[in-house]
């Protein structure tokens, strides 16, 4: 179990066995001491800049480790507390820009202070319209680095985080605050699962380039689940990370899919998982895969 507060650092408790029938009681996680973050967040000419966003990250690649997120004040100035007392990472990003990644050794001192410059100022910008050419406004479009395309190591853009951005009513979008390199930019409509993002094609892009993004309609992908001849009680129906839960008196189900090429698992209790590869989504168009019989 984990226990966090805004004035002391994180902590967990003893390792516990639970066996789903006796309550476990009088659990203790004691809390000690924890570091700070503080500074200020100033433009290229040494301006204080308000509302720009502070990430404090643990270091080190992992998924699970601490993170916290703060804004600045109206003079450019932050605090973050309540932080475990080990290497740290802090960034700051606006819409103008961002600053380089900082090292803050709370180890070592258990308050640190950092300046940051938001001197990262590459931009991709783009509009997003559908095959007829009309702007779609609130759309999501996101920014990736393309590994092989000089955009720095993994352990740094999990600090900087990803890149993403809403379309204006004109369709137009700004992503700021890009380091030089490659990035693969996607866009989804408005109200997409984010799941979907993942599907999306990708354009390749540098800082400076403007971009002309287009969503075609979705298509669906159609059909049964059979399981000994009935329909499973409940099943799902996935690409990828993207998915939905069905449970139908037939086993019917439909999954809006972006045009392409997909492999469709079904998987769900009491039958094996099930794959049909190579799945041709068209726009605008279902796909009927049929009844698919699962194994028990």
């Amino acid at each position: 179990m984990l226990a966090t507060h805004a004035d002391h650092g994180p902590a967990t408790s003893a390792p516990l066995t639970v066996d789903g029938s006796h309550p476990k009681a009088n659990i203790e996680i004691a809390l000690t001491a924890g570091g700070t973050v503080k500074g200020k967040v100033v433009d290229n000419s040494g301006k204080p800049v308000a509302s720009a966003e502070i990430r404090v990250v643990a270091r080190g690649h992992v998924d699970w480790r601490a993170r916290r997120q703060a804004l600045s004040s109206a003079d450019g100035t932050f605090a973050v507390s309540g932080l475990p007392l080990r290497a740290m990472d802090v960034v700051a990003s606006h819409d103008s820009g961002a600053s380089a990644i900082v090292a803050a050794d709370l180890a070592v001192k258990p308050e640190a202070e950092v300046a940051l410059t938001l001197d990262v100022t590459g931009e991709i910008t783009g509009t997003v319209v559908d095959k007829a050419g009309q702007p779609i406004g609130d759309a999501q479009v996101i920014a990736e680095p393309e590994w092989s395309g000089g955009t720095g190591d993994r352990a740094a853009w999990s600090v900087r985080g990803i890149q993403e951005a809403v379309t204006d009513q004109g369709g137009a979008f700004k992503l700021t605050g890009m380091p030089d390199g490659a990035y693969r930019v996607r866009a989804t409509r408005p109200g997409s699962n984010e799941a979907m993002m993942s599907l999306a094609t990708p354009v390749l892009a540098k800082p400076g380039d403007k971009l002309k993004l287009t969503i075609a309609s979705d298509g669906k992908v159609i059909g049964k689940v059979a399981l000994d001849g009935k329909a499973p009680v409940r099943f799902f129906v996935s690409v990828g990370d993207y998915g939905r839960p069905f449970s139908s008196a037939d086993g019917a189900f439909s999954l809006p899919l972006a045009e392409g090429k997909h492999a469709v698992s079904i998987s769900g209790p009491g039958f094996v998982d099930k794959q049909i590869r190579d799945v041709v989504v068209s726009q605008d168009k279902d796909t009927d895969l049929g009844t698919i019989a699962v194994t028990a």
